[in-house]
């Protein structure tokens, strides 16, 4: 199972709701000697440009589905002889759970093995009231299935109304919503006057 740090997370949960009311999507990037991610790369669902182009052949709009690029998806296959490949792949559900779909299962594999070996998937519950939480989704060998290898919260209310730029707290991993350069001037020392 790779590891996905809460601030990688916020940021993933930060672009499912930007985008809602459609689905996103986007890549995790990692060091390929550890089971782990630290760097978000957000991409451009292109559904709804296949839909218009190609009406029969993608009946879905970006509400019910992802379409990864032709640029990302060469990213991805280029970045796994690298040492930084793309760990987990990931898209947003608009108001219909974090769960795998029979559509993610069928872009995720080729001949019914994994297109990727090693290769996971986040899928964020997102919601008109916010993000519902995700669930990570990774292959089994013995089942010749995806199943669930992590599940994550939604953000907690002080998440939302902390969300401070980017910067998160090591103690709580709540998000700050002053940035750094933001923030009132404060004397350092003062001078005392002889």
């Amino acid at each position: 199972m790779i590891r996905i740090p809460a601030d990688v997370l916020a940021r993933v949960y930060d672009h499912a709701r930007q985008g809602y009311p459609e689905e996103v999507c986007g890549l995790l990037i990692g060091p390929r000697t550890q089971a782990r991610v630290d760097e978000v790369r957000p991409c451009v669902n292109t559904q709804n440009q296949r839909h218009d182009s190609e009406p029969v052949a993608y009946p879905s709009t970006a509400r019910q589905a992802y379409l990864l690029s032709d640029a990302d998806t060469f990213f991805v296959a280029r970045s796994q002889d690298g040492d930084r490949p793309v760990r987990v792949v990931y898209h947003s559900h608009i108001e219909v759970g974090a769960y795998f779909s029979a559509t993610d299962r069928a872009g995720a594999t080729f001949a019914d093995e994994p297109a990727y070996s090693g290769m996971e998937y986040l899928v964020v519950d997102a919601r008109a009231d916010g993000i519902g939480g995700a669930k990570l989704f990774g292959w089994d060998e013995a089942q010749r299935d995806f199943v669930v290898t992590a599940e994550f919260a939604a953000p907690t209310r002080a998440d939302r109304e902390l969300d401070l730029g980017g910067e998160v707290c090591p103690f709580t991993f709540a998000r700050t919503r002053l940035a750094l350069e933001e923030m009132p001037l404060v004397p350092l020392f003062i001078r005392a006057s002889l």
